[in-house]
């Protein structure tokens, strides 16, 4: 038993909590500056930045977009608000209700930004 707790200790030390946002109607949240400034999205004049969502392994990881990425792509909107793709928040069993809050970890794992559904303590 006390091997698992070194270990969970271990992987925790390796994981970064980047930041925690509540998903809006609509399937939209804000993307916090400090996975904006990890995933190298800077805000250009005439230029759109892209996310894109990638379901591995029972996780998501979101990466920076290219023009050429599939339609698992979402736009980095101005105000720094993105929408999560339905498939997304299929796999982490997010719904948008009026009476509470769905709220979404980001964290940094390595070099990767993965996104997980924050459950309630």
């Amino acid at each position: 038993m006390r091997i698992s707790n070194v270990a969970s200790a271990e992987t925790l030390a390796r994981e970064i909590v980047l930041g925690d946002t509540i998903l809006n109607q609509g399937g939209t949240t804000s993307v916090p500056q400090k996975v904006m400034e990890s995933l190298g999205l800077e805000p250009k004049t005439g230029e759109r930045s892209k996310l894109l969502w990638t379901l591995a392994g029972g996780e998501v990881i979101v990466f920076k977009g290219t023009p050429q990425s599939d339609w698992r792509k979402t736009m980095l909107r101005k105000n720094g608000t993105a929408a999560i793709p339905r498939h997304v928040q299929d796999a982490l069993s997010l719904k948008f209700n009026p009476r509470s809050e769905e709220r979404v970890l980001w964290i940094r794992k390595g070099d990767q930004v993965v996104v997980r559904k924050r459950t309630p303590k």
